[in-house]
Order: structure tokens, then sequence, then C-alpha cells
């Protein structure tokens, strides 16, 4: 019997908002859902600082539910939508998908661009039931934990947070 385990993860992950690591931006075009809080933590990479934001989305290249880590340009554009009148919410899901460009991605020289839907879209109901589990704060906590830092921090370490890590 012929049998794809690369098929196998694909459904799960379509159907199931199966989480199997930590989003990354991509090259071009990134289709996504900002819908959980994004938390800063802080990082140090070869002696410099940095903070991230961490919190859920929706990929909508592969349909799945991710853990994404962005950075504060991209976090600092969605504030500027969220306050204009045209495009603000206040409570999370955000109420439409947002693309987020970048051009040099995995590079200290990346350009992010972030492009908000012209109109608001309702989440699936399995979109809503995986991401009422979610719960990003303890996920952060536990990254600060895991590095001896209560009040922020991470280190590059984090890069690959695993799955069985997470607490859902």
């Amino acid at each position: 019997m012929a049998f794809s385990f690369e098929e196998s993860i694909k459904t799960a992950k379509k159907d199931y908002g199966l989480n199997t690591g930590t989003w990354k931006i991509s090259e071009g075009d990134n289709k996504v859902r900002l819908v959980t809080p994004f938390l800063p933590v802080e990082s140090e990479y070869q002696g410099t600082k940095s903070v991230k934001f961490w919190g859920y989305l929706i990929d909508r290249k592969i349909g799945t539910i991710e853990l994404a880590r962005l950075p504060y340009a991209i976090i600092k554009i969605v504030s500027n939508y969220q306050r204009n009148p045209d495009y603000e919410f206040s409570d999370l899901p955000m109420p439409y998908d947002i693309t987020i460009t970048a051009k040099g991605a995995g590079t200290k020289e990346v350009e992010y661009g972030v492009i908000p839907a012209r109109q608001n879209t309702p989440l699936t109901e399995s979109e809503k039931e995986i991401i009422e589990k979610l719960d990003i704060e303890s996920v952060v906590k536990k990254m600060r934990e895991k590095n001896g830092q209560n009040s922020g921090g991470e280190s590059e370490e984090l890069e690959d947070i695993r799955a069985e890590d997470l607490p859902f």
C-alpha cells in the first residue's frame, strides 16, 4: 500500500492546525492574520540586544496557526494600522488579514512592508476553536524562565521552539 508521510503532515496542518515549529518570514509576500497579542522578548546575539515580539498567527499560504517571532518594524506598522480610522481594531484576532512583504529576508538589511486586506473576513469555526486554546502569555513566560529571565529576554537558542514545549 502506497503512503506519503509528507501528504499526511500537510493534511494534519490544514485540517487540524498542526504547529510544527516557529513561523518565519519568507522572501516576498506572506499573507497572515495576527490572532493573539504579540509580546516582547529581549534577545542578544553576538553582543547586540534586540527585542522581538512573539505571538500566534494564521499562515494563509498553508492554512495553519503558527507561533511567530516578528520584528519591531512589523509590529510598529501594525500599530499604526490599529490607530488608523480606516483599519482600526481593538480586539484580537485582527478582523482582516495582512500581507507582510520581505525584501532580503534572513539578512540584516531586510526591508519590510505591511499591507492590510481591503475588507474584514471572518475566521472559520476550526480556526476559532484552535485560537481559543492558545496561550501566548504562558509560552513567553516559559521562554523567559528557560533562560533565567523574569522580565524579558531570550537567547538565540529559542529560534527553534519545539511543538512539544508549547502548552496546548
